[in-house]
Formats: structure tokens, C-alpha cells, sequence
């Protein structure tokens, strides 16, 4: 029998499976997970079809079988993770770029609107969130060393004794760290949950980036007060503290 190729356009069970595994080795119901979020609920991949898809990409070589471990989120026999080969990626970055051509062509043909044209039907976002500390240095340091984070230029009121900087990640997303006098210390137990905004989270693109942060910062002696490890609702991350003991979510 001939092996399998896959040509593009790639269907879509296909190129959502290929994109799930481009973070990190899955088991199959890491993998049907993945797949809804990336696709916001929209794709619901079977059991049937994912089998069907999943053999043919194994035959064609795009995914191969890792180890078999227990999912300890999930409390099960060992289950079999799958990850993308070298010419898995391959294919998905050629399809990729087919779509990034397409966009393109949209724009140019009027069909699609870029969204600094039209600012007003620009859909709602989270510009940034903010943080007080009293050690305005010492955690602008940490967010740039372990999170890959650029400072803007220092901010400071001197009548108000308020200095500030935004720290800016590479998607886009901002931090806004902030010191005055008379701020109150935070009376909240750092390490107990409670109500309110109790958690930032921030992706790093990989299972593997997950643990090798969760790692460096444990290490390095930050506190580490959960994971890594794969959550009942099929996310890996961990949960670490920052120096002023806020909870960082470390995830893919």
C-alpha cells in the first residue's frame, strides 16, 4: 500500500490535530481538548474520526507515538502521548503560510477589514492590568528576566510620589506595575485562595517551556504551589509567586 500524503489545502480535522500537538506531546483526549480551545468550541473532533485521522497521520509519518504515562489530572491507566516530527511541522507551516497568503489577499481585495481601519468595531479586549508593589525594581526585574517582558520608560509624579512602568509582552499584552507612598501592604494570604482577581496568567507556547520556567524559578527559589501537571479540564501549567507573592500561572 502506498503511504499516505497529505496535500494542501489539509482538512480540517487534520490541520486543527497537527496545530493542538505544535505546543507539546498529547495524549488523545489532551489532543480533543486542545482542539476545542484553539478553535473557540467551534470543532469537536470524535473518537471515530480522530482515529481514522490519527492512524493516517502516523502512516505519513507528520506524528509518532512518545512515551506512556499517567495523567495524574485525569487518575488513569498510562496513556499514550503522540507529537509532531519534524515533517509534521513542516506541513503545518506550509499550510500556515497558505493562510497568511490568503489573509493577505483578503485585505487586498477589500474583503477583509484590518482592524486599525475601522478602531470603532474593533472587538473588546483587556488592554492591561495593573500591580502595586512596594519594590517597583526588584519586580520590573523579575518579569523581564522569566517572562521575557520590555519595560517602557520609567514614570514618576513627584507630587504624588507615583512612579510606574508598563511592561510589554511579545503578543501584545500589558502589565502596569505601580509604587506610592501610603499604598497599604495587601492584608490577603498569598497562599490562599480567595475573592477577587486572584491570578495572572501567562503562556509560554510549550509543555516543555512550561517545565523548564517552573524549573528555572524553582531553582532559583521562588515558590512553586502547583504543577506542573495537566488540570481536569485539559490545560498543563503550574502556579508560581512572584517576589511580592502574587500568583503567576505559568501555561502553553
Amino acid at each position: 500500500m502506498a503511504p499516505y500524503t497529505f496535500d494542501s489545502p489539509l482538512s480540517p480535522a487534520v490541520f486543527e490535530i497537527l496545530m493542538a500537538l505544535s505546543s507539546g506531546a498529547r495524549h488523545q483526549y489532551g489532543i480533543t481538548k486542545q482542539v476545542e480551545r484553539d478553535s473557540n468550541g467551534v470543532v469537536h473532533i470524535g473518537s471515530g474520526a480522530f482515529h481514522s485521522v490519527l492512524t493516517r497521520l502516523l502512516k505519513a509519518g507528520l506524528v509518532e507515538e512518545g512515551d506512556k504515562r499517567i495523567d495524574l489530572s485525569l487518575n488513569t491507566m498510562p496513556r499514550t502521548y503522540y507529537q509532531l516530527t519534524t515533517r509534521g511541522r513542516q506541513v503545518l507551516s506550509a499550510e500556515l503560510a497558505r493562510y497568511q497568503a490568503l489573509v493577505a489577499l483578503g485585505y487586498r481585495r477589500s474583503l477583509l477589514s484590518h482592524p486599525s481601519i475601522h478602531p470603532t468595531e474593533r472587538p473588546m479586549q483587556i488592554e492591561h492590568v495593573a500591580i502595586w508593589t512596594h519594590d517597583l525594581e526588584r519586580l520590573r526585574a523579575f518579569y523581564e528576566a522569566y517572562f521575557g517582558a520590555r519595560a517602557s520608560a520609567k514614570y514618576h509624579n513627584s507630587r504624588k510620589q507615583f512612579a510606574s512602568y508598563f511592561l510589554s509582552f511579545a503578543t501584545g499584552a500589558r502589565l502596569e506595575l505601580m509604587q506610592m507612598a501610603g499604598v497599604s501592604t495587601s492584608r490577603d494570604d498569598t497562599l490562599a485562595q480567595f475573592t477577587g482577581y486572584i491570578i495572572l496568567a501567562l503562556a509560554t507556547g510549550s509543555i516543555e517551556a512550561v517545565d523548564a520556567l517552573t524549573a528555572r524559578l524553582c531553582t532559583d527559589g521562588y515558590s512553586v504551589l502547583d504543577g506542573p501537571r495537566w488540570t481536569g479540564d485539559g490545560y498543563y501549567e503550574s502556579v508560581v509567586q512572584d517576589p511580592d507573592g502574587n500568583r503567576v500561572e505559568i501555561t502553553v
